[in-house]
């Protein structure tokens, strides 16, 4: 019982984590696709 519910557990944080590291990633992403586009827009005009 204990150890499967460890086992549980540490699947629970493995994927917690792998959320937040994705998460991070599409927020970095956005951020970065949106200041190119605003300074490519800037510039354009």
């Amino acid at each position: 019982m204990g150890e499967g519910r460890g086992a549980d557990v540490d699947a629970i944080r493995a994927a917690v984590a792998l959320v937040r590291r994705g998460a991070l990633l599409w927020l970095g992403l956005t951020a970065a696709l949106g200041l190119a586009t605003t300074l490519m827009g800037g510039g354009g005009a």
